[in-house]
């Protein structure tokens, strides 16, 4: 068994004895006059990662997004619904 074999095998033991079903990973960017915060839930299966999160400056909101569903909260700096 290589060692990366081995890894993959001492990882997934580690999951079943934690039962680790989801692992939250926080990001915080800025891209032009808007920032955003957020945490992308990486889950097992795959295909049921998210991420949710809210944005501040030219455009204050919520959001949450997964493969299934997109959910947003828009809203420009005087408060009207975008």
């Amino acid at each position: 068994m290589s060692d990366e074999e081995r890894e993959i095998e001492q990882w997934k033991e580690f999951v079943k004895r934690t039962k680790l079903t989801r692992i939250p990973f926080p990001y915080f960017l800025t891209i032009g006059a808007v920032t955003i915060a957020g945490v992308f839930n990486l889950e097992d299966p795959l295909e049921n990662s998210s991420t949710e999160g809210a944005a501040a400056g030219a455009v204050i909101g919520t959001y949450k997004l997964d493969r299934n569903n997109c959910e947003a909260r828009l809203y420009d700096p005087t408060g009207n619904l975008l």
